[in-house]
């Protein structure tokens, strides 16, 4: 098997019966087996370029990387030499290049592209359709029709996700992300919850099979009450139904009276044993503390970056080097051309060092970090909007080990946090 397909299994990500399924279809129609894997719809598109980026350990490009590339870079590179090589650039930051490649493992290719441009080259992954989607908007190179069928439909699923998203993140971002941290009063609170009562969806809180059971049980003996026969409580077990007795009569009990219900167990207490929903938090704080806690059994140093309307701004983190009041200070506008730029812009992970520019020396500084150090940034997400964006590195050890599967399910579900607490928010208010 190879090496994406193992990497994608251990990832949880897809499991080995979908590999083979794509094998199969590749040795039929050819391709990579990325391609045929977003084909059966065993992977998304998002995950297949993080499987990519932690297989090859460079970066990501991202859709939007190549996509509006000003024709002064993308002619860089002859239209033959390109379609030859399958090879893009789509940014130039002083005297680098930053240029997606298809055969990335060919350092000679690498060679000859750099003496072409004429600049020091950084060699990005992307995936093999959005390569050939490049190379037929600036290049003029024919796009086979099963390539154009696939491209259809992922722009499809990216575009219903950014339309879905704007209605229920509206109060997100009408809202200053710090004004969601704040903790008011308690004297002006109601009580507290453990966990907000969930609308139903599959994430819900389900009852158990016993509980199912007996309440089936007890719709199915309780009598139904009309206009003439009121409702009258069912007479616990092993006790006698009450007697008839006169008007004036006292009422009469029980020798042994039922041992009195249980109160229901607060939803709550089941959240942490239930395996998609998100985290219990009553703030965005909240949920940015547990990410913490928990990127930190992967990272030895971790810091998380707000988003903002036009800019993103340190927010927390811990680590060796890392002080909290300079974290806070770091602010990068999104007009800027750094690593934050392209996440928010609609990538989704960054694994690799950072360029020398001098937006990234700035980030380094504000961690505390390493230029040489391999690091990895991953965005949270709110229906397909990053709210955050989160940063980890292992020091010298570098990213080798790292479990990529489990950093991407944390982040997931930190985004799914978010999105509870907004619509509670909403619920709060209607």
């Amino acid at each position: 098997m190879t090496v994406l397909g193992q990497l994608l299994i251990k990832s949880g990500l897809v499991t080995s019966r979908q590999v083979e399924a794509a094998l199969r279809r590749q040795e039929q129609l050819g391709g990579r087996l990325g391609t045929c894997l977003l084909e059966l719809g065993a992977i998304t598109e998002r995950q297949l370029d993080a499987a990519l980026a932690k297989q090859l350990g460079l970066p990501a490009a991202q859709v939007e990387d190549l996509r509006d590339i000003p024709e002064e870079i993308h002619s860089l590179l002859p239209a033959n030499l390109a379609i030859s090589c399958e090879a893009v650039p789509f940014r130039v930051r002083d005297d680098q290049v930053d240029i997606a490649i298809l055969e990335i493992k060919n350092r000679g290719l690498h060679d000859e592209l750099a003496f072409v441009i004429g600049k020091w080259i950084h060699v990005h992954i992307a995936n093999e359709v959005r390569i050939f989607e490049a190379l037929r908007r600036y290049y003029g190179k024919d796009c086979t029709l099963r390539y154009r069928t696939l491209l259809e439909r992922l722009d499809h699923d990216r575009a219903a996700t950014a339309d879905s998203s704007n209605a229920e993140l509206e109060e997100l971002w009408s809202t200053p992300f710090p004004d969601l941290e704040t903790e008011p009063d308690e004297s002006q609170r109601g009580p507290k919850l453990v966990y907000p009562p969930a609308p139903v969806t599959r994430r819900s809180i389900e009852l158990t099979v016993q509980e199912r059971q007996s309440l089936k049980e007890e719709e199915e003996t309780e009598p139904r009450p009309t206009a003439e026969t009121p409702a009258t409580p069912r007479p616990a077990a092993g006790t006698a139904p009450p007697q008839p007795r006169a008007e004036a009569a006292p009422p009469s009990e029980p020798s042994e009276p039922p041992e009195p219900p249980k109160p229901p167990e607060p939803v709550g207490a089941k959240v942490e044993h239930h395996p998609s929903s998100p985290w219990p938090a009553e703030n965005a704080q909240q949920i940015g503390e547990m990410l913490l806690d928990k990127l930190s059994d992967h990272f030895t140093r971790v810091a998380l970056f707000r988003v903002q309307r036009d800019a993103v701004a340190g927010w927390i983190g811990r680590g060796a080097g890392l002080e909290a009041n300079r974290l806070l200070g770091y602010r990068a506008g999104l007009q800027e051309a750094s690593v934050f730029t392209s996440l928010v812009g609609g990538g989704h992970l960054f694994v690799g060092r950072l360029s020398s520019s001098p937006d990234h020396q700035l980030l380094i500084e504000a961690i505390g970090g390493d230029p040489e150090t391999e690091c990895l940034l991953s965005v949270v997400s709110v229906e397909g909007r990053g709210v955050v964006i989160a940063f980890g590195d292992r020091g010298a050890e570098g990213l080798e080990a790292l479990d990529f599967g489990a950093v991407h399910r944390l982040t997931a579900r930190a985004g799914d946090a978010m999105r509870e607490l907004i619509l509670r928010k909403k619920r709060k208010q209607a």
